[in-house]
């Protein structure tokens, strides 16, 4: 197995450090670990993709364009697509869902104001790239 061919592979890194509600503590690290991983994966010598093919998401609470970037990224992979996620992973509904945390989302309901797994693993199913990855650092994952 080689390495991915660079220009038809995509990356799309999401990571929450900051959030609103109490009950969820910030996690300071987590911009330093998604600024790391997209230096590493994009570096000009040892990196497997281009950075115009890596969006970078932090602290980013709009639901909707983290949809557009998942949707994106997924339709224009041809070899690699990568997706991390790092932050506050929540459970919430009647099936124990999981949920990634954004800024404002809730720990007590974040069925309404978080990103649910499952709709990123969709997305990332519906990819014709060769190659699958999801990468979640988080609690409940």
């Amino acid at each position: 197995m080689g390495l991915p061919d660079p220009e038809r592979s995509r990356a799309v890194l999401i990571g929450t450090s900051k959030y609103a509600d109490d009950k969820l503590p910030d996690l300071p690290v987590v911009s330093r670990t998604v600024g790391d991983l997209a230096a590493a994966l994009t570096d000009p010598q040892y990196g497997v993709i281009p950075e115009e093919n890596c969006a970078v998401l932090v602290d980013e609470g709009d639901i909707r364009l983290l949809g557009r970037q998942l949707r994106s990224a997924a339709r224009q992979a041809e070899d690699l697509l990568l997706v991390f996620y790092a932050g506050h992973g929540l459970v919430g509904g009647r099936r124990h869902d999981l949920y990634l945390g954004l800024p404002d989302s809730e720990w007590a309901e974040p069925e309404f104001n978080s990103l649910e797994y499952d709709k990123l693993r969709s997305a990332v199913l519906d990819s014709a790239a060769a190659t699958k990855i999801i990468v979640i650092d988080c609690c409940f994952s």
